[in-house]
């Protein structure tokens, strides 16, 4: 059963090609919503999961600071 996927179009209304130097990546075709958030975003999940471990680090390291 073939997907109904919608074409990628730019702010002029013309179709956009799909780059073939990103081959995990089909941008003649629009992503679910979620993928294009995370995608566009700088807030990847492997950033979140740095900051969630460098903060953790930095509480840790204050909480024996102050006992």
């Amino acid at each position: 059963m073939a997907e109904n996927k919608k074409r990628a179009r730019n702010e002029k209304g013309h179709y956009i090609a799909d780059d073939p130097t990103t081959p995990d990546i089909n941008e003649a075709y629009e992503r679910d919503s979620f993928v294009k958030f995370m995608h566009g975003t700088t807030f990847s999940l492997v950033n979140i999961i740095i900051f969630l471990i460098v903060f953790a680090i930095i509480a840790s390291v204050a909480v024996k600071a102050v006992s």
